[in-house]
């Protein structure tokens, strides 16, 4: 790295992302040994995704017509800033 530190990446081999237990064990012992685990380290696929917990859209905010602003009103910001 250009500040002088090293970064040693591990690949995980032979390794259940869905062991949740054998997951944590690879965090520990990269930790202690100053190593990054590369990849999928767990993954629980009982768990509802991060859209639906957050109760978000699917829609990027950008395409939601309802949420842009008219030229004009953007001009009138725009306007008081300058």
């Amino acid at each position: 790295m250009p500040n002088g530190n090293i970064l040693i990446l591990k690949k995980l081999k032979d390794h259940d992302p869905s062991q949740k237990i054998q997951a944590e064990k690879i965090l520990e012992e990269d930790l202690t040994n100053n190593q990054t685990a590369t990849g999928l380290i767990y993954y629980n696929s009982n768990q509802e995704s991060f859209l639906d917990q957050m109760n978000l859209s699917e829609t990027a905010l950008v395409k939601i017509e309802e949420l842009r602003l008219s030229p004009q009103v953007l001009d009138n910001i725009l306007d008081n800033y300058c």
